[in-house]
């Protein structure tokens, strides 16, 4: 049953009395159901967010694997640039340069078009730039971050050995 007081000072009176009559009714306000919708988003927040985290770390195990992948097919060059003289850290620092530019654009190109498919193609406009900004940057760390094992791994390689690789 809903009950409408003509005044809205009468609310609290009138639960109180039904309270104290009807002890074991269960008694649900427009307060209440305030309270469980925003905890119902808060939680829908941080859902959204938990799912981006993991999203986010599938991703750079994904990046690690390519960049592995890469690199390996790019031995031949990593020799030739070691065997002119390159030392381990430059090689190193090449190759998470290239990374970082990769993966600014691919963050930027991504943020984009993830605006685009949010405010245009969705029955709703569900774009908002402040989340997708805020996790720019943590995929363009862990994309570099995914980068360093390769990067190490291939700067270790002696010469001979990678002009000798096919």
């Amino acid at each position: 049953m809903i009950l409408f007081p003509e005044r809205v000072d009468w609310k609290q009176r009138i639960v109180e009395d039904i309270k104290q009559k009807y002890p074991k009714l269960n008694l649900i306000t427009d307060d209440i159901i305030s309270r469980n919708a925003e905890k119902g988003i808060k939680l829908f927040e941080q859902m959204v967010n938990a799912i981006s985290v993991v999203v986010t770390l599938g991703a750079a195990i994904l990046i690690l694997t390519v960049m592995l992948i890469t690199i390996k097919e790019r031995t031949k060059e990593i020799g030739v640039l070691r065997a002119i003289g390159a030392s381990n850290t430059i090689v190193i620092k090449s190759i998470l340069w290239e990374i970082f530019i990769l993966s600014t654009a691919g963050s930027i190109l991504g943020g984009i078009i993830s605006g685009i498919v949010l405010r245009y193609f969705m029955l709703e406009n569900l774009f908002d730039l402040w989340h997708i900004l805020k996790y720019m940057p943590l995929s363009i760390v862990l994309t570099i971050l995914s980068g360093v094992i390769p990067a190490i791994k291939i700067s270790r390689i002696l010469p001979v050995e990678s002009l000798r690789y096919e």
